[in-house]
């Protein structure tokens, strides 16, 4: 396989995409957009432009989306703003859709929508790599995790690596942030469940349905262009963890990234099975029930 020109972080949601996504940053090779872009996942992202049946449609929403909402936003109860204002200007961006939109109406193939959304993405990433010396860049959005099949096809040579975690302190985080991590995709429709207000009842199946998603990506991919990581493990053993990742990204490790990283790793901020103080013992035995398999999957305790 050619050298690889994306590294696409997905996951759960409330499982430390973002934490890991910075961590993954300090290597020197690699650089890492910080916030969500949702440019390929997003409601519309790239990967529906490729798949719709209704593209003007879709485009409308989709250049709406990218130049509001996507490029300057302020997450629900912080103070700082977020988005893709942080690396190209407005003028660049919409210069961009404008390409994009030319290449997408005009395209009579699949193959051709496909490269018209891979130079759209490289063409807001990859200056922002070079400008700060890196080889490779970085992108963290956990609905890549519906659509991983699709920007595959996107992005021929990205990797995946799917971040994974205590399926009872994802609900427990989801519980008390009292929002969805990942929006409802009809692509899957057992995700049209989590609507609504989340409560212990109704969020009980979010953490098995998206882990069986990844489950069924990962066999799209194949262990060549996907990895599964427990945050855990980053915390438990960073050094082993990251140069196993490092040996799937194929890129050499670096002496100083681990030199930084020991500064940012503080196991005590990890929330780590918050779930027992959080969960009474017959909602443990519930959760463990209806998360049997997937908890022993992926070496969680019962």
């Amino acid at each position: 396989m050619d050298k690889i020109e994306a590294i696409l972080i997905c996951g759960t949601g409330r499982s430390g995409t973002t934490v890991f996504t910075r961590l993954l940053g300090y290597h020197p090779k690699i650089w890492s957009f910080r916030w969500e872009s949702q440019i390929f996942s997003g409601l519309p992202g790239l990967s529906d432009l490729v798949m719709t049946n209704s593209l003007p449609d879709k485009f409308i929403k989709f250049k709406r989306r990218v130049l509001g909402h996507l490029y300057k936003r302020k997450p629900v109860g912080r103070s700082y703003e977020a988005g893709l204002f942080e690396i190209i200007d407005l003028e660049q961006l919409d210069l961009l859709l404008q390409i994009l939109e030319e290449k997408l109406f005009s395209s009579s193939s699949v193959s051709e929508k496909l490269v018209a959304c891979r130079d759209f993405a490289t063409g807001i990433f990859l200056p922002a790599t070079l400008d700060k010396g890196a080889t490779f860049w970085c992108e963290k959005t956990p609905r890549n995790l519906l659509y991983a099949d699709v920007i595959s096809k996107i992005l021929p040579k990205a990797k995946f690596i799917n971040v994974i975690r205590d399926g009872r302190d994802v609900l427990a985080s989801i519980l008390q942030n009292k929002f969805w991590p990942i929006a409802r995709s009809s692509k899957y429709p057992e995700t049209l469940l989590h609507i609504g207000k989340p409560n212990f009842d109704n969020a009980l199946s979010y953490w098995n349905n998206m882990i069986n998603i990844g489950i069924k990506q990962e066999k799209i991919m194949g262990p060549s262009r996907w990895l599964n990581v427990r945050i855990e493990d980053l915390v438990d053993n960073p050094k082993d963890s990251f140069n196993k990742i490092f040996g799937f990204l194929e890129i050499d490790c670096e002496p100083s990234f681990f030199q930084e990283i020991s500064k940012q790793i503080n196991v005590s901020k990890a929330n780590r099975e918050r779930w027992k103080s959080e969960f009474s013992k017959d909602q443990v035995e519930i959760i463990n029930m209806i998360s049997f398999d997937n908890l022993v999957r992926y070496g969680y305790s019962l």
